[in-house]
């Protein structure tokens, strides 16, 4: 993750340059204001004028420095963290479907959320930071070596001293970072679970429960921030009290030079008073920042930990177009000690048909999961076109893929995009899915057809046009192998049975319905009907 930070290095230079060009103008008119106490005082008005002059225009042109600081600042906080959330998108991605599926994705939405929020805040910004106060802090130096050259000295000497125990005093503040992250983590899937159960909740009466359950989630989260506010305060006021200090004994260094034979003008005292602040601030600064940097480290470690893929099996093999089949050689699956399949043998070529039943629970999603290379077998072995399916690219794989399941996700958009999901098609195809995936009259149906909105993953359409337009999408792809998992229980008769002779009669292309919906009448029309139970794929002979 924090090697993301390098693409948004070019926007940080940028406001660096910028905070630089701000720094030292602050400098330029620190010693026109010097030159203009000094010539005040020595009753030299004609120079004080032309002085005066130059300083009025330093401080127009500070103004839209200042503005381009401003956006310079928020310009890299944009480019950092949008480079940092596409990253974890695509890595995302990039997840094996079982591994997604098998952990509570409530953690992914808390990383996305909670976790990039103080990712912004706590490093980020205070990255940033940083930079723009050691500069501010070097130009300082500058400017009283300018003055006098042993405040250089002691500055140096305060600033190695504070360095180091700032990066001592972030350390104790990890861990419980850490912590924080896992309990925002518990409260968003905590979250994500009762708005999902609303209906359950309301209609049982368990609102009492909930609340008492939520209050306990959220007085963990504020309890730990309290903890680590607490914390940083306590480090905070230490460093705050060392480096008082530490302001108090050069400020009176200040003094001496200006009472000993090492006179600083009036004007440069009121300097020196002024700019004191520009070299302290940012030792300050650091005390706050670099905490709050060390701190987040762990959270970049344990989201880079959640995005690996714990499958150790490399994808090296490519498949171009689908011309033979699939075949499973001795195959077993178990989820731990659930044996599903041992030793399954079956056959799927290319423009078959096949029909897979069997009780609930005996392993058809399962069959399902493995063609859909969501995991691989325990043990044997599945061969596509004659090379090791689990080695096979899954894009590759997917290509040929169509899937059309009984729980259908739909996007907020409109019905041709749920259709197409966003591919380009001509007008024809986009039709010839419709029609043949019974949807023609649901589309009628809209005063608006095909830009018609689907709201919030189908809430104003019913199931069985969900089901139809799942089916559509199915067929639209021309793909070489679809998959059915249970597309028909939301359909009527009728319609189901529209469907299915219309995947029948696709050519060249492999059908593989799982299905507990069967017409006694199109079983004989299918190649084979396999029976999954007992840990076995057996043939039935229809």
């Amino acid at each position: 993750m924090k090697k993301t930070l390098y693409k948004s290095l070019p926007y940080l230079l940028l406001a660096a340059l910028i905070g630089l060009i701000g720094s030292l103008f602050q400098s330029a008119m620190s010693l026109m204001m010097m030159d203009v106490i000094d010539l005040a005082l020595a009753g030299e008005v004609s120079q004080l004028t032309s002085a005066a002059k130059g300083l009025f225009l330093f401080l127009f042109l500070s103004i839209p420095i200042n503005v381009i600081k401003v956006l310079t600042r928020t310009q890299y906080t944009k480019k950092t963290m949008l480079n940092l959330k596409s990253y974890y998108l695509s890595k995302l991605f990039d997840k094996d479907i079982n591994e997604f599926q098998e952990e509570n994705n409530g953690r992914y939405l808390s990383n996305l959320t909670n976790d990039m929020e103080s990712i912004e805040q706590k490093y980020t910004l205070s990255i940033l930071d940083l930079v723009l106060g050691v500069i501010d802090f070097l130009v300082a130096l500058l400017l009283l070596a300018y003055i006098q050259k042993t405040l250089v000295i002691i500055a140096i000497a305060v600033g190695v001293v504070i360095g180091g125990l700032s990066v001592f005093s972030g350390k104790p503040l990890q861990k419980p970072e850490g912590e924080k992250s896992k309990r925002l983590t518990k409260y968003t899937e905590y979250i994500k679970e009762i708005l999902g159960a609303f209906a359950i909740i309301k209609n049982n009466n368990l609102e009492q429960r909930i609340t008492t359950n939520f209050k306990d989630y959220s007085n963990s989260v504020q309890q730990k921030n309290y903890d680590i506010d607490k914390k940083f305060t306590y480090i905070n006021a230490i460093q705050q009290l060392f480096m008082f200090a530490l302001m108090i004994g050069g400020l009176a260094y200040v003094i001496y030079l200006a009472a000993s034979e090492s006179f600083i003008s009036a004007g440069g005292l009121i300097l020196v008073f002024n700019n004191f602040g520009r070299v302290v601030g940012p030792i300050f600064q650091l005390t706050e920042i670099t905490p709050k940097i060390a701190s987040v480290n762990l959270l970049f470690k344990e989201m880079d930990d959640i995005l690996e893929n714990k499958s150790t099996y490399r994808e090296t093999l490519s498949l171009s177009n689908l011309t033979e089949g699939i075949i499973f050689t001795d195959v077993a699956y178990d989820y731990g000690e659930n044996l599903v399949f041992e030793n399954a043998n079956i056959t799927f070529e290319v423009g078959k048909k096949y029909l897979i039943i069997g009780p609930s629970g005996q392993g058809k999603s399962t069959l399902l999961k493995l063609l859909r290379k969501y995991f691989a077998p325990t043990n044997g072995q599945i061969l596509i076109d004659n090379q090791n399916f689990v080695e096979t690219k899954k894009l590759d794989v997917f290509s040929q893929l169509a899937n059309i399941e009984q729980q259908v996700f739909l996007f907020e958009d409109t019905l041709k995009n749920n259709i197409t999901l966003y591919k380009d098609y001509t007008q024809q195809e986009i039709l010839d899915a419709i029609n043949k995936g019974g949807l023609t009259n649901v589309v009628n149906e809209f005063s608006d057809g095909l830009d018609h909105m689907i709201l919030d993953n189908g809430k104003n359409v019913s199931g069985g046009q969900k089901a139809r337009i799942a089916i559509a999408r199915g067929l639209i792809t021309k793909a070489r192998i679809i998959l059915l998992d249970e597309a028909f229980a939301s359909l009527d008769e009728t319609v189901a049975k529209q469907i299915e002779q219309t995947l029948l009669s696709l050519d060249n292309v492999m059908v593989i319905n799982v299905s507990h919906v069967v017409f006694k009448d199109s079983m004989a029309q299918y190649d084979k009907v396999y029976v999954v139970n007992n840990q076995q794929i057996l043939p039935l002979e229809v």
